[in-house]
């Protein structure tokens, strides 16, 4: 089992069939790796871009690398008989693969070109790990490391005084998960190390030990040596910056029954998990204490635990079982939420949103799937929407979407620097049939199953639109007026902002331009929030200031004390904005012009003029 650190696919092998199943984050099978011949599978290792997926088998030269943009395979012949060790760079192109003999091969995969190194160990190659600086440290069964270069030459030769069977960087290595490696693309483009930082590698000498062997000065290992009743090291993971978590045999009695078999770090819940044979236990390394109410549920049925990762963004916890099977745990959701009226949208599974009208306790949330991961939601009176990327539901934009408005009759779409009005139209197959809707509750939980905003879309979509009926902003040529910065829509207006500070509207039932009406601001509007008629707009420019605009009376007034960076929704007349100061939840509110900063329980609220 291996998680890609793109975070879009994991791995669940089966040995019987030669095959390696290739599943989404979701469960979804992506597509599957023949084999050959029915050798165990030694390791599972993505490449430092997420992207190419290498399955070392036991017996077997050949080791095919899966590519996740194609979804092809090719097969490497590495004309070696008895692989034991695959790994790829951290930093680079480089595959490694080691023997029982202790002979390697480097293979680039831009070049496609093999190095052979015939005896860098004489014995068996047991484990190894690639540096921040593309160097690869091996340990072997003849209790010898060395440390080569990226292309085999080898740099460093060291006589230990019992042999490795597994080693991780520390030290310099930001951006690392739990298994010592970049926790994503982005953290490997930024693992170059400060100058002053010492490379250092985390040896676990047969479990007896563990040697901590820096690279810049080889000659001054530090060995620790731990009291014989902690029992043996099951394993050591790299957490923070230069810490190590250690998992023993005897010693993990004070959580597990049976010893301890695997431990994962997550860097972005700085969160530890230990598995037991049969349980799995969540820690906080902030305060190394266990965290009770938050324990994966696990049954004697599942199997023996045998392996935990987490994906780089700390939202899966993924447990393999001696059984076979694999169990994915959400974690962490992401908030992900829009309101309309009484009504609020949220992300309550990774593809499924929920609607609840607040006024209206007790009853059950409308549950709506779809087909995408969103990390935007638009709720109007009878639609919801959902955005990830480039994309509205099933439809494309050319820009990433970074906004979506909806009414009772028009969907609203920020992508790049351009908004895209679109009128809805019903397609008869399943949609939302206008407010109220067919379910007999509050119009903005009237929603269909599969909606969609703007086109496109699968079967059950429920928002289309002709080309008539569409619209782009803005619609002059030059640079700064041309580019959007902010979107809002009402029931009569779209209103939208520009890098060169206007304020624009446009009328929905003319379908054209409100003339005579428009704001030049003094600096780019970043975001605002029409009141519900669009008689009022609250916004918020490019230096942290707020204001509050009149289109009627060409009024602006500034919003004192308003927060940087705050979501906001209009409230009997008034703005109310929520965000953080000095790390701390807040409330503001646009006629007080109070900040209420929330504590910890026990403590009271403290309000700031």
């Amino acid at each position: 089992m291996n998680i890609s650190k793109n975070d879009r696919t994991w791995c669940h092998l089966s040995d019987y069939y030669g095959l390696v199943h290739i599943f989404d984050r979701h469960g979804q099978r992506v597509d599957e790796i023949s084999l050959q011949g029915q050798g165990s599978i030694l390791s599972l290792d993505w490449d430092m871009d997420g992207e190419c997926l290498a399955v070392l088998q036991e017996g077997n030269g050949i080791i095919p690398i899966w590519d996740s943009s194609s979804r092809s395979t090719l097969s490497i012949d590495t004309n070696l008989k008895d692989p034991t060790f695959m790994a790829w760079s951290a930093i680079g192109p480089q595959l490694a693969v080691g023997t029982a003999k202790g002979n390697i091969l480097m293979y680039n995969k831009r070049t496609r070109k093999k190095i052979p190194v015939l005896g860098k160990h004489p014995r068996r190659i047991t484990c190894g790990a690639w540096g921040e600086r593309n160097q690869l440290v091996l340990g072997s069964v003849d209790s010898t490391l060395t440390v080569s270069s990226d292309t085999g030459d080898t740099l460093e030769q060291t006589q230990l005084k019992r042999a490795p069977t597994a080693m991780c960087f520390l030290g310099g290595s930001r951006g690392r998960d739990g298994h010592g490696r970049p926790s994503s693309p982005q953290a490997t483009r930024a693992m170059k190390p400060p100058v002053d930082k010492k490379i250092v590698v985390a040896i676990n000498l047969s479990g007896k030990s563990l040697l901590l062997y820096s690279l810049d000065d080889p000659d001054r290992p530090v060995e620790l040596a731990f009291q014989n009743k902690y029992g043996n090291i099951v394993v050591h993971r790299p957490f923070g910056d230069s810490n190590l978590l250690l998992g023993f045999s005897e010693f993990s009695g004070r959580f597990f029954d049976g010893g301890l078999t695997d431990v994962s770090y997550s860097p972005e819940l700085r969160q530890a998990v230990a598995a037991g044979p049969t349980s799995i236990k969540v820690v906080n390394m902030r305060t190394y204490k266990e965290v009770s109410e938050e324990q994966v549920p696990t049954s004697e049925e599942d199997g023996r635990i045998c392996g935990l990762a987490w994906c780089p963004d700390g939202q899966i916890l993924t447990v393999a079982a001696a059984t076979g099977d694999v169990f994915n745990f959400l974690a962490r959701m992401p908030i992900v939420h829009a309101s309309c009226g009484p009504c609020v949208a949220y992300l309550s599974s990774l593809r499924q949103v929920s609607v609840v009208d607040v006024a209206r306790p007790g009853e059950k949330p409308l549950n709506v799937p779809v087909g995408i991961e969103p990390t935007i939601v638009g709720l109007g009176p009878a639609h919801v929407a959902v955005a990830m990327n480039d994309r509205v539901d099933e439809r494309e934009y050319n820009g990433r979407v970074t906004d979506v408005q909806l009414n009772s009759t028009c969907v609203a779409v920020l992508s790049g620097s351009k908004v895209i009005l679109q009128r809805i139209e019903l397609d008869g197959k399943g949609g939302a049939v206008g407010p109220g809707g067919r379910h007999g509750r509050s119009p903005a939980i009237a929603v269909g199953s599969g909606v969609s905003a703007g086109g496109g879309g699968t079967e059950g979509a429920g928002m289309m639109a002709s080309p008539s009926a569409r619209r782009t902003f803005p619609e002059r040529a030059d640079r700064e007026h041309g580019e959007a910065t902010a979107v809002g829509l009402t029931e009569a207006f779209l209103i939208y902002a520009t890098k060169a500070g206007t304020i624009e509207f446009f009328c929905l039932s003319e379908w054209a331009p409100l003339a005579g009406i428009e704001l030049k601001h003094a600096s780019p509007v970043l975001r605002l929030w029409p009141n519900y008629l669009g008689t009022r707009v609250a916004f918020m420019d490019a230096v942290g200031a707020g204001w509050l605009y009149s289109p009627s009376s060409d009024k602006l007034t500034q919003a004192r004390d308003m927060i940087p960076g705050l979501g906001a929704r209009w409230e009997r007349g008034q703005v109310v904005g929520w965000g953080e100061v000095d790390s701390q939840p807040c409330l503001w509110h646009s006629q007080l012009c109070v900040i209420v900063a929330y504590h910890r329980p026990g403590q009271m609220p403290c309000a700031a003029q």
